[in-house]
């Protein structure tokens, strides 16, 4: 009986200790081990930080007899302590321009110097002459003689001003063919560009830079450097009507820029195919992009018209308008930046470019910024001007993402 009861507790209790064990908390799982994300080989480069030393050189380049389009060209170039000079010709003193000041008929006429006068005859000479001269000429033989003086002048005048013209053109083209870059550029922008600098290794993406009414190249001189220094060949040609140095200004003949710039842009993208040139199989003419200011805006707008080159894939307008018939044609995106206080192209002028625009596009207004003071280093704006164009460059020819994400939201206009 005993024995019984023994048994009885026993189980009871093996009973009551499942039953507390079914309601007791469960066992959390262990948590599922995750590798930890791999760390980034390389971060972005940021748009202020020049990855390439940048050199500098200058194209004689000409559309038509009353159309020179000098050219100066930034590029990624090599180490400077490594790379060879590829001109090695001492740079001229500083001067007013690239135009000289004086005409190629008085450059002529100085070259060939004052004309020497003639020996004077002798008295023995003229005497004799004299002595042995017919009496005198008929009328038949001065009318015969004054035709012959006049057929004579017209012929050697026809022929001095031939020469003259010639030995100008041959004059100008030794003048200009291969210039070497002014030294005052130079000394603008010594921290930045180099002259005669071999280019870097590598295919890097065209921006063309169109600059604005009185404008020229040399005063953009150091952005153009920042922008050929984040690893791009920057090409920017002086318009012969509309530029600092023009003999004859003409506001008009912006009309006729855009196509100069075609004209550019074809010359020194052949440069690529040239054996021998120092941009052989430098540049990368599938990517390319147009940048212009104030009237260089309206140029660049100029240039995306209907049927245009669809390698031309990202413009930036700053302070422009748009010419008739632009934003036609291949899409490309297109940035556009405005100074809040610019009394030149008024906000609501650049506002009315932009939303002509059907393709991906943004506009940044820079506060308190006047007509160009965004483009000077040290001013106000000119870091945000210099990291978001650098960014939207990047982004638009070297497909770079992280860049695209830095840059001002983008409309894409059609997308819902």
């Amino acid at each position: 009986m005993g024995t019984r009861r023994l048994a009885g507790t026993a189980v009871a209790l093996i009973l009551a200790l499942a039953a507390g064990g079914c309601f007791s908390e469960p066992t959390r799982p262990a948590p599922i081990s995750r590798p930890e994300p791999a760390p980034l080989i390389a971060l972005p480069a940021a748009a202020d930080e020049p990855t390439w030393p940048v050199g500098v050189r200058t194209l004689d380049l000409r559309r038509g007899l009353d159309r020179p389009l000098p050219t100066l060209v930034f590029y990624p170039a090599a180490d400077p302590d490594q790379a060879e000079l590829t001109n090695r010709r001492r740079l001229p003193q500083p001067t007013d321009g690239l135009f000289a000041p004086a005409s190629h008929r008085d450059r002529a006429t100085a070259s060939q110097g004052a004309a020497r006068p003639k020996p004077a005859a002798s008295s023995e000479a003229t005497t004799e002459a004299k002595r042995t001269a017919p009496a005198g000429p008929t009328a038949r033989d001065k009318h015969a003689a004054r035709a012959g003086h006049t057929a004579r002048t017209n012929r050697a005048a026809r022929t001095s001003q031939a020469e003259r013209a010639s030995q100008a053109e041959r004059a100008d083209r030794a003048e200009r063919v291969s210039r070497p870059v002014p030294a005052e550029l130079v000394a603008r922008v010594a921290a930045s560009a180099r002259a005669g600098l071999a280019p870097a290794t590598g295919r890097f993406p065209v921006v063309l830079f169109s600059h604005g009414l009185s404008g020229s190249p040399e005063r953009y001189a150091p952005v153009l450097a920042q922008f050929a220094a984040a690893g791009f060949v920057v090409v920017a040609p002086t318009y012969p009507y509309t530029s600092e140095f023009a003999l004859r200004f003409r506001r008009a003949d912006i009309v006729r820029q855009p196509a100069d710039a075609r004209y550019v842009l074809s010359r020194v993208l052949r440069l690529n195919y040239t054996p021998g040139d120092p941009l052989w199989h430098r540049i990368d003419a599938e990517h390319i992009a147009a940048v212009g200011h104030s009237a260089g805006g309206y140029t660049t707008s100029g240039l995306f018209t209907a049927g245009h080159d669809p390698r031309l894939r990202a413009g930036v307008i700053m302070a422009g308008w748009a010419a008739p018939g632009a934003f036609a044609g291949a899409p490309a995106s297109m940035l556009f930046l405005q100074g809040t206080a610019d009394p030149v192209v008024p906000m609501a002028v650049s506002r009315a470019a932009w939303k002509l625009v059907p393709w991906p596009k943004a506009y940044l207004l820079l506060r308190r910024n006047s007509h160009s003071t965004y483009l000077q280093p040290g001013e106000l704006g000119y870091p945000t001007m210099k990291s978001t164009v650098i960014d939207f460059l990047r982004w638009t020819l070297n497909g770079d993402e992280a860049a695209g994400r830095r840059v001002p939201r983008m409309v894409y206009p059609g997308r819902r």
